[in-house]
């Protein structure tokens, strides 16, 4: 994790979208099943990321699919918190 904040903060990266990047490889994950493996992505997009509704949309979403429903819906209101009236807010509800 240290490595990723390293990346991240490192002004020779700063044209990189990380946050898209680890939010996508969180999805080949979750689409191949690989349900843990996605939660450890999507979380660590959270804490890289924790102004980000999209992170905690998707982070919601595997919690939802592990069948961990109230933790599912405690991501989705924070990604709500996060984006009130735009798409992402309107997805997690």
């Amino acid at each position: 994790k240290s490595e990723s904040v390293r990346l991240v903060r490192d002004p020779k990266y700063r044209f990189v979208d990380f946050e898209d990047q680890i939010n996508q490889a969180g999805y080949q994950l979750l689409n191949g099943n690989r349900i843990q493996e996605a939660m450890f992505v999507f979380g660590l997009n959270t804490e890289l990321f924790p102004g980000s509704a999209n992170a905690w949309d998707s982070y919601g979403e595997v919690h939802w699919k592990a069948g961990q429903k109230e933790k599912a819906v405690e991501y989705y209101r924070k990604a709500i918190s996060l984006d009130p009236d735009g798409p992402i807010g309107e997805n997690a509800r």
